[in-house]
């Protein structure tokens, strides 16, 4: 089916949008206003109307196929006034209220269904970044539907105070190879991928690139602080192979021989051969799908790939494949054809719906991969294509294959993925992008029984066959879909396409050539049941798992009270820690690490912070999963605090920032009493302000991942990052210590940050402790003994949790490098009854009296005894935050 013989009649029904007359490719953009000056006429014979969670405004709107009225009511003078018409009705449903200055007309593009009329949001002349409104006219002018995702109720200051080098330093954080290659104003609205509510902010759109990344910075253009950072790593025919990366000489073009055989190994002929041959099959299949795609951009960019790709120093991803926005690129051993066209077809989705690569939109974007890339690999009879296999992703693969592939399409839970959206695979963490690669699992399964067919989830769904199934799919894609579309808007693109489609001529699908020729094929409304079936048993239109996805995120509360209770006043600060250039009296050490070389380096002190000009003790979270095993605690530990022995209330607070993988990876609090050396995990209890948020994982929770290997699973923790602020944001703590120990007692703390094997999102920082007193009244209190002034050494890193009778008693001898804010009180004399209980994992429960004496000296060298066996040392080199970036559970490998 060619498209030229429905030019005429639909450029004469929207020829007043329309800027040439000839062929149907897309028509160009212009900023220049339509004109909105009509009345509005009556509401149409609106049928199906789907609501933003993010926003709580329309998303979509359709009218009856059938019904004689549209959305705009009776056609008007001309198809622009009718236009204008339907915007002044129907725009306030999205969030519009002033359509002839807030809505920029972009773009037109004519096919045989009709005309799809794209709208940019802007305020105040600012671009509202990834706000899409479309109009879907018929062949005769009617608008037929309306979608997209506006931000509604706009009122930012579009004067930015920080300037775009100062946004670009924050972006690249010091991350080296980044380099700002686009940096321009947007409004921001914060938490729309995530399908939540969330402020709007005027910011610096950053675009880095550089050592095999593809990242959008969004740094708030007020105050510099970064809101959200995006990965998106994920032509006539022309194509070109490199090794390693696309530099320099090619080792074939097109036009060369096939085979291609120079190459110094076997290995590297035949992938080289194979993505020549895949990549062709790509331009082919698109073409035809599409009536005349001239490749990913319609406009016959060339197909460039590298074979043999290292990853991308000095971070390799290897094994892994990429769409790096201008390249493909395959490590040793992952190219297979479903996996090549994998990465072509992330190309094609940039250039058509620009889904973003961030939680239901990036899942969306991973997902329409897997289906075209399983598609060409049904049609091209290469490699292994059994029934057992049919809906495998990179089952020919050496990397792969041998475990079964990377995800199954058929059942996304044999590799760990959900089959819809309730499943306990379904993905609601930060990181992999916020799931893109898992959560896909939902939306390759829809496509698979829309095809196919099956009895799932209570629902039987009729199989139509992989024609129509593929036709429908890609007018969804191309017609529908917006950057920041969800599982619900695929669901409404779905059916709508499938409506648009019926009765409808479709193109055979062809891999080989570019020869276009017509399917026997035709949608009925039958099919469309099937399609509303597959999306109804897949459970597109359903929330993620309410309180699961909407709770991961590690929230801090940011109005802490008072850090005495009320009724009384602080009457003396015992002791407090700012971290200025150095860990002062504080050990950095370790415990439980399973190999010590490769653990990521311990507490140490940075002033690189994210929200804060200052500096901090930080432990780093490392987002990578390499070969090595870093499962083990590295802990930050206090040196012994002397409780003044009197009644009063004491209160431990603490300013914390962390952004872990849930879960798997997270922070909690432990104290020790009177060199006990025994460390007991803090309860909730005992918080009075931003407690634990969770408990880390005792086993996996995603099948069939394996069980966590932290040492401190099953222990409350906090974990996660910030939903809401990406990746985290700053909170304070206050732990009520009386719940802990008596006056006159001896206490340490101890913060320890535990990890698994593999994979994180950036660490935890924590900085100005404070121990204070409290009173009910100023009158009588004490005045503070002038703070001690020493020299520390430490000669040990302190006691691990243990279940054994301790065996060592060391001596940590410290002598102050900085001044110390300890307030020393006199000689008190108590014998306090105290319960000490380890940590998770210790046996023993202790339950003893301890008589307390202590002493306190101005200027003075001090020896705590501390009993228990002595850790090794650690060294706390300084440690510099690593970017923000999120890098999937890696049971590695998924392809990008």
């Amino acid at each position: 089916m060619g498209y030229r013989r429905w030019t005429a009649p639909i450029l004469a029904a929207v020829g007043a949008f329309l800027l040439a007359s000839t062929g149907l490719q897309s028509i160009a953009s212009t900023r220049v206003a339509e004109p909105m000056a009509a009345p509005a006429p009556a509401v149409g014979d609106v049928v199906h109307e789907s609501i933003s969670w993010a926003t709580g405004k329309t998303r979509f709107l359709q009218q009856r196929p059938s019904a004689a009225s549209v959305l705009a009511g009776p056609p008007l003078v001309s198809p622009a006034a009718m236009l204008s018409a339907t915007l002044a009705t129907h725009a306030v449903r999205f969030g519009i209220t002033h359509p002839e200055t807030d809505l920029q007309h972009r773009s037109t593009i004519v096919d045989a269904i009709g005309a799809r009329i794209s709208y940019q949001q802007v305020f105040s002349g600012v671009e509202v970044f990834g706000a899409v409104l479309r109009l879907h006219t018929r062949p005769d002018g009617f608008v037929r539907a309306m979608n997209g995702t506006l931000v509604p109720d706009l009122a930012v200051d579009v004067v930015p105070a920080i300037n775009p080098n100062v946004a670009q330093l924050s972006a690249i954080h010091g991350e080296p190879g980044l380099v700002a290659q686009e940096t321009h104003l947007v409004i921001y609205r914060e938490n729309m991928a995530r399908g939540l509510p969330g402020p709007n902010h005027l910011a610096w759109l950053v675009r880095l690139g550089g050592a095999g990344v593809k990242r959008s910075v969004f740094v708030d253009a007020h105050t510099g602080i970064t809101i959200d950072t995006i990965d998106e790593e994920p032509s006539a025919l022309v194509r070109a192979v490199w090794v390693n990366a696309v530099s320099g000489p090619a080792i074939w073009q097109e036009g060369q021989n096939l085979p291609y055989s120079g190459a110094p190994s076997a290995t590297i002929n035949a992938d080289t051969n194979l993505v020549i041959a895949t990549s062709g099959q790509v331009y082919n299949f698109f073409y035809n799908l599409s009536g005349g795609r001239d490749s990913f951009d319609g406009l016959g960019s060339h197909l460039n790939a590298a074979v043999e790709w290292n990853g991308g120093t000095p971070n390799s991803s290897c094994p892994n494949a990429q769409w790096n926005g201008a390249n493909t690129q395959f490590c040793a051993g992952t190219m297979a054809d479903d996996v090549v066209a994998h990465e072509w077809a992330h190309a094609y989705t940039e250039y058509t719906d620009g889904l973003l690569y961030y939680f239901q939109s990036g899942a969306l974007n991973e997902a329409y991969s897997d289906i075209w890339g399983e598609t060409i690999d049904q049609l091209n009879g290469i490699g292994t294509d059994t029934p057992a296999v049919k809906w495998e992703i990179g089952e020919d693969t050496s990397i792969w294959g041998p475990s079964g592939g990377l995800r199954n399409m058929r059942d996304p839970t044999l590799h760990g993925d959900p089959g819809k959206t309730s499943d306990a695979q379904y993905v609601c963490s930060e990181a992999d992008s916020g799931g893109v690669h898992q959560n896909s699992g939902v939306v390759n399964h829809t496509y698979q029984l829309m095809a196919d067919g099956g009895a799932y989830n209570s629902v039987n769904v009729s199989g139509i066959g992989l024609t129509k199934t593929a036709a429908i799919t890609w007018r969804a894609q191309q017609t529908y879909l917006v950057p920041f579309s969800d599982f619900a808007d695929q669901a409404d693109a779905l059916e709508a396409a499938c409506k648009d489609l019926t009765g409808k001529p479709l193109n055979k699908l062809n891999v080989s050539s570019t020869l276009i020729t017509a399917s026997a094929d035709a949608i009925s409304p039958t099919d469309c049941d099937a399609v509303h079936a597959a999306v109804t048993a897949t459970e597109l239109r359903l929330p993620p798992p309410g309180a699961v996805c909407s709770d991961v995120g590690l929230h801090f509360s940011l109005n802490p009270p008072s850090i005495c209770p009320a009724g009384t006043v602080q009457t003396q600060t015992i002791a407090s820690q700012t971290f200025g250039v150095n860990l002062g009296l504080w050990i950095a050490g370790s415990r439980d690490v399973v190999q010590p070389s490769t653990l990521s380096p311990a507490w140490s002190v940075t002033s690189t912070l994210f929200g804060r000009t200052d500096s901090a003790a930080y432990v780093h979270n490392d987002p990578t999963c390499g070969l090595s095993d870093e499962s083990g605690v590295r802990y930050l530990q206090s040196p012994p605090i002397v409780l003044p022995n009197v009644p009063e209330p004491f209160r431990l607070s603490f300013d914390q920032w962390m952004a872990s993988e849930h879960g798997y990876d997270g922070g909690n609090l432990k104290y020790s009493l009177n060199g006990s050396g025994l460390w007991t995990l803090v309860p909730d209890t005992s918080f009075l302000y931003n407690g634990y948020n969770t408990s880390l994982f005792l086993t996996a929770p995603y099948s069939p991942f394996p069980a966590s290997t932290n040492p401190m699973r099953g222990e409350r923790a906090w974990s996660g990052a910030d939903g809401g602020i990406n990746p985290a944001s700053w909170g304070t703590t206050v732990v009520d210590v009386g719940t802990l120990a008596n006056p006159g007692d001896t206490i340490a703390f101890r913060f320890e940050f535990g990890q698994d094997q593999c994979s994180g999102v950036h660490g935890w920082y924590v900085d100005n402790i404070s121990v204070a007193s409290c009173s009910a009244t100023t009158a009588g209190s004490p005045t503070p003994t002038p703070v001690a002034t020493a020299t520390s050494t430490a000669t040990n890193s302190a006691t691990p949790i243990g279940t054994q009778t301790p065996t060592a008693t060391p001596t940590i001898t410290a002598t102050a490098l900085r001044t110390s804010t300890t307030t020393v009180t006199p000689t008190r004399t108590v014998t306090p009854t105290n319960t000490a209980t380890p940590a998770a994992g210790n046996t023993p429960t202790a339950t003893k009296t301890v008589p307390a004496t202590t002493t306190a000296t101005p200027n003075q060298t001090s020896t705590p005894s501390q009993t228990g066996q002595p850790a090794t040392p650690t060294t706390t080199p300084t440690q510099n935050p690593i970017s923000v970036t999120s890098v999937p559970r890696a049971f590695l490998p998924f392809i990008c």
